[in-house]
């Protein structure tokens, strides 16, 4: 049966704390899937169905590029994608107070349509997975992360840097230049060289002050967005995750 994975930033939650974000990764193998017909389209839906008080802030895509998906409607189309590739998301809630214990936040499905015409049969739906939390009063056991998910996260917060730059890069370069500069950092700690490169172009021009800086900016965010990669389990090590999370 077709399916999907989903792992969770963190396994555990502080108890009797209000207004905290949950980062989820969502991640489609359909390259290695026998449920997919080869060189098929499919347009892919995610219904995600939460507890009360359980809001959905953000969903991405985040591999093969980053994309940024419509929540006004659930469920949600979060694209097309084919056998050639993995699939790579991150949805981003909000989760109220709860009490110790484990609770159940949501549940999470995929439905698949082929792009075939009045083909039913083709299409996948997946079983729903749930997703269920634990909230805890220790400390030791909230502060731990997934190494995987962080990745991905540092991943779109570069190009929310980006957009940063682009709107302050007309009124201040070199307030823009800085934020450049930590994303150009953040992309060297997780190991993105082709990300680096394009960054560290982008911050030569600006300082020598080569065209039209806004539009160069608007260029560089389409290039980030096509050079995100998947991730490596040698790529961050503990000390390198406190720094990128401030825990």
């Amino acid at each position: 049966m077709f399916d999907f994975k989903i792992k969770l930033h963190r396994n555990y939650l502080p108890a009797y704390t209000s207004d905290q974000k949950l980062f989820i990764l969502l991640q489609i193998d359909s390259e290695k899937n026998k449920y997919l017909n080869n060189n098929e389209i499919y347009e892919a839906y995610l219904n995600i169905n939460c507890v009360k008080n359980v809001k959905i802030n953000r969903i991405s895509g985040i591999y093969p590029m980053l994309t940024e998906i419509d929540i006004l409607l659930n469920p949600y189309f979060i694209g097309k994608i084919n056998t050639s590739d993995a699939y790579i998301f991150l949805i981003e809630m909000s989760v109220p107070e709860y009490k110790p214990g484990k609770v159940r936040l949501s549940n999470i499905n995929l439905t698949l349509n082929s792009e075939k015409v009045n083909d039913i049969s083709n299409i996948i739906k997946t079983p729903s997975k749930e997703l269920i939390i634990e909230y805890v009063n220790g400390v030791s056991q909230v502060y731990a992360t997934d190494k995987e998910v962080m990745y991905y996260i540092q991943q779109r917060n570069i190009c929310f840097m980006i957009e940063q730059a682009e709107n302050e890069v007309e009124k201040n370069a070199s307030k823009a230049i800085d934020i450049l500069k930590s994303a150009m950092k953040t992309a060297a700690v997780i190991n993105n060289k082709s990300m680096t490169i394009v960054l560290d172009k982008a911050i030569k021009d600006i300082e020598d002050n080569k065209n039209s800086k806004n539009a160069m900016l608007k260029t560089l965010k389409t290039d980030v967005k096509t050079h995100t990669m998947r991730f490596d389990k040698n790529i961050f090590t503990d000390e390198e995750i406190k720094k990128i999370t401030g825990v």
